[in-house]
């Protein structure tokens, strides 16, 4: 039997990322939801993307190395503690 995906508001109970689209797609207006969902032109790259993240699976190593995390990374020659970059881009700041 195939799972149903959680059709709910609430984000925190979805389980996967197809949960959390079907819950966007409820809370979001369409023009949003379609600009988040969508890809250019004619979304070969999109398409693409899924197709090869749909093909890895997970390998969970349960306590492997379970000292303390360092996320540290060189960034443009600075060293940076936790290494998150967001670009700039106009309609993200709507979101």
């Amino acid at each position: 039997m195939k799972r149903r995906h959680y059709g709910g508001g609430d984000f925190r109970r979805a389980i996967t990322i197809e949960d959390l689209r079907h819950v966007a797609r409820r809370r979001l207006p369409n023009f949003s939801f379609e600009y988040l969902e969508g890809g250019a032109e004619d979304e070969v790259a999109l398409r693409r993307n899924r197709d090869v993240f749909e093909r890895i699976a997970w390998l969970p190593r349960t306590l492997a190395g379970v000292g303390a995390p360092d996320l540290a990374t060189d960034l443009l020659g600075e060293s940076c503690h936790l290494p998150l970059v967001i670009a700039p881009t106009g309609f993200n700041g709507m979101l």
